[in-house]
């Protein structure tokens, strides 16, 4: 993700995802200590978020709860007020809670660039692509913003639908999946555009577009110049 030495084996996606005393053999990819340090307090926030989302009577996310989230509530109370603060009720039984989504955004911006390393064997050229993610399980208090990302969300899941789309699912244990999947579609390479379908806990789907900047201006004049 720098241009810093690499002295460090990072875990992708982050190895608190998975439940303790899994004998997984995780994905990793080279890293500078400083992005394998700094993350660890997003990684925890980033699981706080997915499992609480996706959190239903007896399913794994439940149990990640149980094991790992709610005792670090009980550990660090700060933790726990800062997820809670601005959280509301909107109905029985049900709280929403404010995501910080840049803390999402760096989550997921580790993952793609391991994503694109492990697949490439190089780093993704940052000064060549934008990367943005869409949560698809997320909500928030603009309606009509909702209503747009759910038609967006309809005609993506048309496109899977009608593409081919590589599956990396070569991980060393079945609860690899059960926990976290994705699929590329990199029709040429770091040459053009690249979209991965993350899925973690069977049902939390982020989409992440890694458009390519000088493919995507070119693409932009060219409508204008039909127009």
């Amino acid at each position: 993700m720098c241009s810093s030495e690499a002295k460090t084996r990072e875990h992708f996606p982050p190895k608190a995802l998975f439940p303790k005393g899994a004998n997984l053999q995780l994905w990793t990819v080279p890293s500078c200590i400083n992005h394998n340090n700094k993350k660890s307090g997003d990684d925890q926030y980033f699981l706080t978020q997915i499992v609480m989302n996706m959190s239903r009577e007896g399913n794994l996310a439940r149990e990640r709860f149980i094991e790992s989230i709610a005792p670090h509530f009980e550990k660090s109370p700060k933790f726990r007020e800062m997820i809670a603060r601005n959280s509301k009720n909107v109905g029985p039984g049900k709280r929403a809670y404010l995501v910080d989504v840049s803390r999402m955004y760096s989550v997921m911006d580790g993952i793609c660039h391991a994503i694109v390393f492990r697949k490439y064997g190089k780093n993704l050229p940052t000064q060549d692509f934008r990367i943005q993610h869409e949560f698809c399980n997320f909500v928030s208090d603009d309606t009509s913003r909702d209503k747009y990302v759910s038609n967006w969300i309809a005609q993506f899941d048309q496109l899977v639908a009608e593409h081919s789309w590589a599956m990396d699912a070569d991980a060393a244990d079945k609860i690899s999946e059960e926990v976290y999947s994705y699929k590329i579609m990199a029709p040429a390479g770091l040459d053009a555009s690249i979209t991965i379908e993350h899925l973690f806990y069977g049902g939390f789907k982020v989409i992440s577009l890694l458009t390519h900047k000088e493919v995507s201006a070119s693409i932009r004049n060219a409508l204008q110049i039909e127009l």
